[in-house]
C-alpha cells in the first residue's frame, strides 16, 4: 500500500468520516484468503454511516486490534486501496 495514502490519511481532520461502501456485501467477505474475520469486522464495525476519524483513533475497535499493525491508518488505506471503504468529508 502506498505511504503516501496513509500520509494522506493521517492529514485528514479528525471530523473526517469513513464508512462501509454500499457496494461491499459483507457475506461475501466471508470467503477468501485475503479477507479474514478482522479485515470484515473492521469494515462493519464502520457501517454504513461510518465512524469519524477521532472515534476511529481513540476508541478500542477493530482497527486496532491487529497485533503487529496497532495503529488504525495502515488498516484504512488498505481499506481504501480495495475499494471497501469510502471517505466523506
Amino acid at each position: 500500500m502506498p505511504d503516501n495514502l496513509i500520509e494522506e490519511i493521517e492529514g485528514y481532520p479528525s471530523s473526517t468520516i469513513f464508512a462501509l461502501d454500499p457496494s461491499v456485501d459483507l457475506d461475501e467477505l466471508r470467503e477468501g484468503p485475503q479477507t479474514g474475520w478482522l479485515n470484515r469486522d473492521r469494515i462493519a464495525w464502520l457501517g454504513l454511516e461510518g465512524k469519524s476519524l477521532y472515534e476511529i483513533q481513540s476508541t478500542d475497535n477493530p482497527y486496532k486490534q491487529h497485533p503487529d499493525i496497532p495503529k488504525p491508518w495502515p488498516h484504512l488505506a488498505y481499506d481504501l486501496e480495495l475499494g471497501r471503504i469510502i471517505v466523506r468529508s
